[in-house]
């Protein structure tokens, strides 16, 4: 990263310019004049600006930029107390450091190869070539070659970023139109403006930047990092959740990223008596699925890390999933040797709202748990043990479509069977 390279490689070099900030270099006043001079002078050893993206309930960095050894002056004189012409002089010498987040590796990746020194110079005062007694203004910009590295994923983390603040823009006017088209009286009009564009920008959070889908048909529990309060997991369950932003000096925390972060976001998942424990949620969603054994109910369940939409979701799951793919909801069961076991309903994964079948009573964030919960369905992973274990298993599979009416279907029974594990 270019942000962790020596200070000393990024100090800035002698500009050409002289650091004499007087406008009348040159010139010779009178000493009976009375002068009054603002001189200004600021050095800035580093300051630096993290941009993110955190519409619709994401929280990803876009690019960060330092500011390396910023040295400013400036100096207002007032050649007589009387005078309406004042002269001015200001310079300031900087070198900017930049790097971008790469989404896919979840480290800051270096956008400035190099530093880049750049230096301003401005004054105000009376010409010094002719007797004229118009003022002159001059500007000076010096810039070093400006190196710029960056891949595809910085493109498209910005013009993701780009099209969601044109939805929230959008909705925000919208929101503030319909009012005003309402309220006539200017006071009034102004609060309720500002209370529909936050709730219209509140209406646009639908997600939280992690989630944890458990589909293992075992109830789970799980625990954020450091923290020993445990959370319920049901089988057939969404929850979504944040992790505490990083303490620092004062009230509050701060947001860090990539190579920033103080401790990985790490959690642990309690099934039984076994824990199971994910290191760091966001490098864990470039590894493959891992599998891990139950010793209480002697079996086992499987952990994946995967991004979509706009959270990072940790799946517990079984051997064996099933996905709603079509526009009917399925009732599923399993066919032992003396028993049907009844497994419950796998939603449909149409959007309801689609079809005018919103439900006004829930909010965004509901629906959608409701929605990726739903459309998958994992068969229960202890009516899965022989099946895993042995290799000549059989499994037999009943589905049966639910109408629309609310029927079970009558006699539409379909009987599958699914073939033994390879090994």
């Amino acid at each position: 990263s270019a942000l962790d390279k020596d200070s000393a490689v990024s100090t800035a070099a002698p500009s050409e310019h002289g650091t004499d900030l007087s406008v009348h270099s040159g010139n010779k006043l009178s000493t009976k004049a009375k002068r009054r001079i603002i001189r200004l002078k600021s050095t800035m050893p580093e300051a630096a600006t993290t941009v993110t993206n955190d519409f619709q309930g994401l929280d990803e960095a876009l690019f960060k930029i330092v500011v390396m050894n910023c040295v400013a002056g400036g100096e207002i004189d007032y050649p007589s107390l009387t005078s309406d012409k004042p002269c001015f002089g200001c310079n300031m010498n900087t070198s900017v450091l930049a790097d971008y987040f790469d989404a896919a590796s979840c480290r800051w990746e270096t956008l400035l190869v190099q530093p880049w020194e750049i230096t301003f110079n401005a004054s105000r005062g009376p010409q010094t070539r002719t007797t004229s007694k118009r003022m002159s203004t001059t500007f000076d910009i010096e810039s070093n070659p400006c190196h710029v590295s960056f891949s595809e994923h910085f493109l498209v983390n910005v013009g993701a970023a780009s099209r969601m603040w044109s939805v929230y823009s959008g909705a925000t006017k919208q929101a503030t139109t319909l009012v005003e088209e309402r309220v006539k009286d200017n006071s009034s009009k102004r609060r309720l403006s500002r209370s529909m564009a936050a709730h219209a920008a509140r209406s646009l959070i639908t997600t939280l930047p992690y989630a944890i889908e458990n589909h293992s048909g075992i109830n789970a529990s799980y625990s954020l990092y450091n923290d020993p309060t445990s959370f319920e997991l049901p089988t057939s369950s969404t929850r979504f959740f944040r992790f505490e932003l990083f303490p620092e000096k004062g009230s509050g925390g701060v947001r860090k990223y990539g190579q920033d972060i103080k401790h990985a976001k790490s959690l642990i998942i309690y099934v039984g008596s076994t824990k199971i424990s994910i290191p760091d949620m966001d490098t864990e969603a470039s590894k493959l699925r891992s599998v891990h054994y139950i010793a209480d109910m002697q079996t086992h369940v499987f952990t994946k890390v995967v991004k979509r939409g706009n959270s990072t979701v940790l799946h517990l799951s079984s051997h064996v999933e099933m996905h709603n793919k079509s526009s009917l909801p399925f009732r599923i069961s399993i066919i032992g040797d003396e028993s049907i076991h009844d497994l419950g309903v796998v939603q449909s994964s149409l959007d309801e709202r689609k079809n005018g079948r919103h439900d006004d009573s829930k909010s965004l964030l509901k629906e959608n748990e409701e929605l990726m919960t739903h459309s998958v369905f994992g068969l229960p992973a202890p009516l899965l043990r022989n099946f895993a274990t042995n290799s000549t298993e059989t499994l037999c599979l009943q589905v049966s479509p639910i109408l629309s009416d609310g029927s079970s279907g009558g006699d539409l029974v379909g009987m599958f069977n699914l073939p033994p594990l390879e090994r």
